[in-house]
């Protein structure tokens, strides 16, 4: 007798719920409801270089799987057509703006997770733009700003000049760590005189506090011991 075989058959509408609560769970995970999630991007503008590989971010929070979801990436100032559209689990190449026929792509795995950022190879001078990513079935979209700037070169070095040659005049302050370092010299021997005066100040109230309290004290042990010959002095009976 097989396990199947001793497990309980169930009568065939609790077969039919179970199903369709398993596809109900796999429905609402795979296409969000309106408002349950919103697209999130990048606020901060993206730069590159031509010939660098870039990422638009664009996600959707809370995170949820977008496989299934129709999604739109264009560029605000190019149009008709798309720099990615994708329906019904697939990518529809044939409203594709030409520059981005085979530089434009999202990550299979990634739409999974909810992650619709998208990836330009060898950006030129002319992808520079704003792209929205937009998700029809929640009305949410975010725009990215993509910078293409040339390419620097930057050296470690200052090239000299002919002021940098010349010999500064010995009476003349040049630099400005010059400055700086006369500055301290007088600024050492003001501080080094306040910090003193305070401590003088301080050890001065100490000293006069402590001197005040001994002698409170002593006067205190003065009239208790006056106190205390007073009182011998009245216990003793006058001699006859």
């Amino acid at each position: 007798m097989t396990f199947a075989e001793t497990c309980p058959r169930l009568p065939n509408p609790s077969r039919w719920t179970v199903f369709f609560l398993y596809f109900v769970s796999r429905v609402s995970w795979t296409f969000p409801a309106e408002g349950l999630s919103r697209v999130i991007g990048s606020p901060k503008p993206i730069t590159a270089a031509p010939g660098d590989d870039v990422i638009l971010p664009c996600h959707l929070e809370p995170r949820v799987s977008a496989q299934w979801i129709t999604l739109e990436w264009t560029r605000t100032d190019m149009k008709p057509g798309y720099v990615y559209f994708r329906r019904g689990g697939v990518e529809l190449r044939d409203t594709k703006i030409s520059s981005y026929a085979d530089r434009a792509a999202l990550s299979a795995d990634e739409l999974r997770r909810g992650n619709m950022s998208l990836s330009i190879r060898n950006i030129t001078l002319a992808d520079k733009g704003m792209y929205r990513c937009f998700v029809p079935s929640l009305k949410s979209h975010v725009v990215v700003q993509l910078i293409v700037g040339e390419k620097q070169t930057w050296t470690t070095a200052a090239p000299l000049t002919t002021r940098d040659l010349q010999t500064p005049d010995p009476g003349v302050v040049t630099d400005a760590n010059d400055v700086r370092r006369r500055s301290i010299i007088w600024i050492l021997p003001v501080v080094s005189i306040a910090l003193l005066l305070v401590t003088a100040a301080t050890v001065f109230i100490v000293k006069h506090k402590r001197r005040r309290r001994d002698d409170v004290r002593n006067k205190q042990t003065d009239d208790a011991a006056s106190g205390l010959i007073v009182a011998e002095t009245q216990s003793k009976p006058f001699a006859a």
